[in-house]
């Protein structure tokens, strides 16, 4: 039952210590997963903001044209467009994360603004003007650096967050096996003190069975088997098991052997009285036949 329970210990503890381990495994996994897709939502929303800054470009230098017009503002507000959703889905990243996303929204609500600036400055373009697209230009010369700026903090705190994620996640491991350790060595320790008393305890109990060393006992039957049934110290010391019994045994073996050499005495005594009266019998008769004669 001790080796049992041990077994059960040890095995149960480092079924628990998988179990656990491999949660935070899979957590430290999925907190990774989950900053990469933030960090490619603000990427990919500051790539399409170059793009829709590159359309906003082709718009004043190709605007004279009507249909240029008309396909270059196109593509500037679906990419203005894609650039909300992608901050859009950024956020609810950032909230899944625990990440703080008042700079995320103050960075959306300015894209929009600067949206909002573009088309304003937009609809003074004069297409009879062959400088349009510089007077246009200078109403909104410098305004998306902002946007562009805040964007790339973005990218580098969210690269901040996953490195210092990644060395708590090591960290935590590092506890973790440490903590299983000690938990392991403890339980395999306690199973051999379990294994220990076990074995004391059945030791003792053969002792008191066999009520002295087992050697002693050996030698006690093989001194009877023998013969001699003199006094032994391990079986006059015995009170109990089969020293004990032997020691009985011993004491009533040599009664019957004293009751044996007194009856075997006494036989030969009255074997000796019979026949020296047959003697004085005979030694009589002989007399009496003499005196007849």
């Amino acid at each position: 039952p001790a080796a049992w329970v041990g077994s059960c210990v040890l095995g149960g503890g480092g079924w628990l210590a998988l179990l656990s381990q491999q949660g935070r495994v899979a957590d430290a996994l999925d907190t990774q997963r989950q900053m990469t897709e933030a960090l490619v939502l603000v990427e990919s929303a500051h790539s399409r903001f170059k793009v829709q800054v590159q359309e906003w470009k082709n718009i004043l230098l190709r605007g004279q044209d009507p249909a240029a017009y008309d396909k270059y503002l196109k593509q500037f507000t679906e990419e203005s467009g894609a650039v909300q959703q992608q901050l859009g889905a950024a956020s609810r990243s950032f909230q899944a994360l625990g990440l703080p996303t008042a700079e995320l929204q103050q960075l959306q609500a300015a894209h929009r603004t600067l949206q909002q600036d573009y088309l304003t400055a937009l609809a003074t373009f004069d297409r009879a003007d062959p400088l349009a697209g510089q007077k246009v230009d200078r109403l909104v010369k410098g305004k998306d650096r902002a946007a562009s700026d805040g964007m790339m903090r973005l990218v580098d705190m969210i690269e901040k967050e996953a490195a210092a994620r990644v060395v708590q996640a090591e960290e935590q491991s590092a506890s973790s096996y440490r903590f299983n350790r000690a938990l392991f060595f403890g339980a395999f320790a306690c199973s051999v003190v379990l294994l220990g008393l076990r074995s004391t305890y059945i030791v003792r109990g053969l002792l008191r069975q066999l009520g002295g060393e087992p050697a002693a006992a050996v030698s006690a039957v093989e001194r009877i088997a023998a013969g001699d049934l003199g006094n032994q110290p391990a079986l006059v010391q015995a009170r109990e098991g089969m020293l004990h019994a032997l020691a009985l045994m011993r004491n009533r073996l040599y009664e019957l052997m004293q009751d044996m050499r007194q009856g075997a005495g006494t036989l030969a005594h009255s074997a000796a009285d019979l026949q020296d009266r047959a003697s004085r019998a005979n030694a009589a008769a002989a007399q009496r036949l003499a005196a007849v004669t």
